[in-house]
């Protein structure tokens, strides 16, 4: 009976390491989008039918934390994989876009002596598997933040407009 409650204390202890060093990722807030940009000109056949794509989803989240570096890392959503490309900001608020209903701009601020951070999301060129199971419509992120690897979920990525291209 002792060896199984070592086994079981063990486990215990192990899986709680494993969630504090997750939790310990100094991420705060992370915040997606989903915005479609409309290209300015589109190419059109004799009739005037569109040649291709009209549009193109961009895909961004910011995150606020007490973080020096993030080293990029892997997203999910749905079957589509994602390369994240992380840059810091200079600035203590940013605005992505508008909210597609009410008009409004959608601000964000870092709180405290937090940085904010912008990811991008690009399509992957390697094929990794994801690490674990996400439900439809959850954006699954992997981050290597300061040499830590973090998993991180978000909800369904709000819809936003973007500027428009200069």
């Amino acid at each position: 009976m002792t060896i199984m409650l070592k086994r079981l204390l063990f486990l215990l202890l192990f899986c709680g390491c494993a969630a504090y060093s997750f939790a310990q990722c100094g991420l705060r807030n992370l915040r997606a989008f989903r915005g479609i940009q409309s290209p300015g000109n589109i190419a059109v056949d004799e009739q005037g039918n569109p040649m291709g794509r009209a549009h193109d989803t961009t895909y961004m989240v910011f995150l606020e934390g007490k973080v020096k570096r993030i080293d990029g890392g892997y997203a999910w959503l749905g079957k589509r994989r994602f390369e994240v490309l992380a840059e810091p900001l200079p600035q203590r608020s940013v605005v992505p876009g508008r909210d597609p209903v009410s008009g409004k701009e959608i601000s964000i601020s870092a709180t405290g002596s937090n940085k904010l951070w912008r990811l991008a999301l690009a399509p992957a060129i390697r094929r990794r598997p994801v690490p674990e199971r996400v439900p439809s419509g959850t954006l699954l992120l992997e981050l290597r933040v300061e040499g830590k690897s973090c998993l991180r979920k978000i909800a369904t990525p709000r819809p936003i407009e973007l500027p428009l291209s200069e």
